[in-house]
């Protein structure tokens, strides 16, 4: 039998389930293989709380949860590097209310998160360019 992300599909899991679920799932996709090569973590400049998941397995994970537009904000909120990319690719910035999209621009948790997941959110978005020219979505220094 199928299983979505090792629930039986007959329980429709609830976005926590998931959101737990998918942590687990990112913990054993990456923290044992990249975290030990610390030279591979470093150039990333990734800040902590992270996993060391690799953008690909996010891939594959994100294609089980697609359109899962709750679990995309939760995801995001926890502000774990992995947790917010994998939201980034899961979330349709159209959907966002305008102070999601400014709320993921003040939580992204590095570099990375604000310079390529929340600008294709904010540009999704009806208010995204205003957001932009009113300097509110700008990479983090970091």
């Amino acid at each position: 039998m199928k299983t979505y992300l090792g629930l039986l599909p007959s329980n429709q899991p609830t976005a926590e389930e998931s959101l737990h679920e998918t942590q687990r799932s990112d913990v054993g996709a990456g923290r044992e293989r990249q975290r030990g090569d610390e030279a591979a973590v470093a150039e990333t400049r990734a800040k902590e709380p992270f996993f060391g998941v690799k953008i690909a397995d996010l891939k594959v994970i994100a294609k089980k949860l697609k359109g899962e537009q709750a679990l995309a904000l939760e995801l995001y909120a926890t502000g774990n590097g992995d947790a917010q990319y994998l939201a980034g690719i899961l979330v349709d910035g159209a959907k966002m209310t305008r102070a999601q999209v400014q709320s993921w621009a003040d939580q992204a948790a590095w570099r990375m998160i604000s310079t390529a997941i929340v600008p294709v959110a904010a540009s999704e978005h009806p208010d995204g360019l205003a957001l932009a020219r009113a300097g509110s979505i700008r990479p983090r220094s970091g």
